[in-house]
């Protein structure tokens, strides 16, 4: 679920469409794999919906399934309700923002 552009926003959203493995981290130490998809992103951020059980202000690593670079680390900013497949919306912060490419 794309969220509309903002222009209040830090900056601009581009929707995307990419599948996302996602590591957890949990309160025992330990990190959850879950899958997800990406449906907007931009310099700061991105929208997500996935399975996994998210929480507002927990730390998780992302790396695209595509191409498998290096884990992003990035902060959960809000949950939304799970939607009928059991997909629930997340935002994420980049801890460190993307750079632009030209």
């Amino acid at each position: 679920m794309s969220m509309p552009d903002n222009p209040a926003r830090r900056s601009s959203r581009k929707p995307v469409a990419l599948a996302l493995l996602i590591l957890v981290d949990s309160e025992g130490g330990e990190s959850d794999e879950a899958t997800a998809q990406a449906h907007d992103l931009s310099a700061l951020g991105m929208g997500i919906s996935s399975g996994a059980s998210l929480k507002t202000g927990q730390l998780v690593d992302i790396r695209a399934n595509e191409g498998l670079g290096a884990l992003l680390r990035a902060r959960v900013v809000w949950v939304g309700q799970p939607e009928s497949d059991k997909q629930c919306p997340a935002g994420l912060e980049f801890l460190s923002p993307l750079k632009a490419t030209t």
